[in-house]
């Protein structure tokens, strides 16, 4: 578990938006856990913590690569337990971010600064997720969508 380095008291003056732990959940969501590492690490930014960002990436990384190899490890007919894979991805990213950042974002909104808006979560989490398919479907790891397997034919069309 990567320890957190985050103040106690608030240490920078910008006052700029950070993101909700809901945020981080949402993008995890919708992107994998490096689309949360993403908005982790923004706030890691914002908040002048520049050494945690590193860590972050390395542990959504992680993650991010230990879910894909399980999902390869789950039998077709079974898919099913993909989708409580995704529920433990979100799990541990709110985890996450709640025990890296949690206090911050506290403190950050009772001296009066806001959060970042939802709608840049979802889009930073979709932009994720279509360019991790994009390097799966090039890596030769996922079928591109619309793909006709070989020996499917036609006859799956009609």
């Amino acid at each position: 578990m990567p320890p957190t380095d985050l103040p106690n008291s608030r240490t920078n003056t910008s006052q700029e938006p950070l993101y909700s732990v809901w945020a981080v959940v949402l993008a995890t969501f919708l992107g994998s856990p490096l689309a949360g590492g993403v908005l982790l690490s923004m706030n890691c930014r914002r908040l002048s913590q520049p050494r945690a960002i590193r860590d972050i990436f390395i542990w959504t990384g992680m993650l991010t690569v230990g879910s894909l190899l399980l999902s390869r490890l789950i039998p077709q007919e079974q898919r099913m337990i993909e989708a409580l894979l995704v529920g433990l991805q979100v799990f541990v990213m709110y985890f996450l971010a709640t025990r890296l950042q949690g206090r911050a974002l506290v403190l950050h909104l009772q001296q009066g600064g806001e959060l970042a808006s939802y709608w840049s979560a979802i889009a930073i989490g979709i932009v994720c997720g279509i360019v991790l398919l994009w390097i799966l479907v090039g890596l030769g790891l996922v079928i591109a969508p619309g793909t006709v397997m070989e020996g499917e034919g036609s006859q799956g069309l009609l």
